[in-house]
């Protein structure tokens, strides 16, 4: 009877344990933005660099965020964002998570894939894609400042 007892102890406290995990959400709430900087994509044999921009809202639950656009300046205006929106959530105190991530570039699609980009105090965002396209390997790598900044906070 006693080691019931312990062993039923002992499972409130995992329990106990479990519930007070931190939850992690996107800041600022209620808030549209923008991630643009320095991108390189490799497909195939080909690489581009250029300038990005993705779109996004940050929701009044940050948990129901998401990215609604991603457009390039030449060379990168042939790549666009596919299967948009894709949802955008913190996972970590510095690490967001986009689900369906997929873009095309000529000849191939990339994705859908989930990536997880870090995310610093100042809302820089650092992204980077490894997916099987269509017809070739597709790498996407980037360096984005967000405006206004978008940080993640417990």
């Amino acid at each position: 009877m006693k080691m019931f007892r312990v062993a039923a102890f002992g499972t409130l406290l995992v329990i106990g344990s479990v519930s007070e995990a931190t939850a992690y959400s996107l800041s600022p709430t209620q808030t549209s933005f923008t991630l643009t900087g320095a991108a390189g994509i490799l497909y195939g044999s080909s690489f581009t660099q250029c300038q990005i921009t993705l779109t996004g809202v940050i929701a009044r639950k940050s948990k129901n965020s998401s990215i609604q656009s991603m457009v390039g300046s030449t060379p990168c205006a042939v790549f666009a964002g596919t299967n948009l929106p894709w949802s955008l959530r913190a996972k970590t105190a510095t690490t967001a998570q986009v689900s369906n991530f997929t873009y095309t570039v000529p000849g191939n699609v990339c994705g859908p894939v989930i990536i997880h980009p870090t995310v610093d105090a100042s809302g820089n965002w650092t992204l980077h894609s490894r997916s099987i396209g269509t017809t070739s390997v597709c790498v996407f790598s980037a360096y984005l400042q967000s405006s206004p900044p978008v940080t993640i906070v417990p």
